[in-house]
């Protein structure tokens, strides 16, 4: 009783997430949805290691867009100097 419950509950999460975001209107498999939260939540907890390494480094509050701002510059240079040989 208890499994269908939650499995009641995942499904009207899914439902609820998917008219919010609009992703109603397509057809999408829950894998597919699976898959993009999954994604979503390894970015996320990417970004929070890397803020919690810069705030050691720094000493000082940082937030998660100045880790993602961070993130995005390293990998900037690293791009452009692969462009340059």
């Amino acid at each position: 009783m208890a499994s269908t419950i939650t499995n009641m509950t995942i499904e009207v999460l899914f439902a609820d997430t998917r008219a919010l975001l609009g992703l109603d209107q397509y057809q999408m498999a829950t894998t597919a949805i699976v898959c993009c939260w999954t994604l979503v939540l390894a970015a996320y907890v990417y970004l929070e290691e890397e803020r919690a390494r810069l705030r050691e480094a720094l000493g000082q509050h940082v937030t998660i867009g100045d880790a993602q701002r961070k993130v995005q510059r390293v990998h900037s240079a690293h791009l452009y100097s692969i462009d340059d040989k």
